[in-house]
């Protein structure tokens, strides 16, 4: 589980600062289950990042 965590953790560093159609590219050459979850669990988040800060931009509070 731990080395799973670290794999996961090392994972996140390495592609969080990608763009969304980055991660859809990876998401679409992912060669794993594991990888294609985890990508579409990045894609989800930045793409919940994005939402808030237009929401908070247009005071849609």
């Amino acid at each position: 589980m731990i080395e799973n965590k670290r794999a996961l953790d090392s994972m996140y560093q390495t592609y969080k600062d990608l763009t969304l159609i980055e991660l859809e590219d990876a998401f679409s050459n992912a060669e794993t289950q594991d990888k294609i979850d985890f990508f579409l669990k990045l894609y989800n988040l930045k793409l919940a990042e994005h939402q808030q800060k237009i929401i908070k931009e247009d005071f849609i509070l």
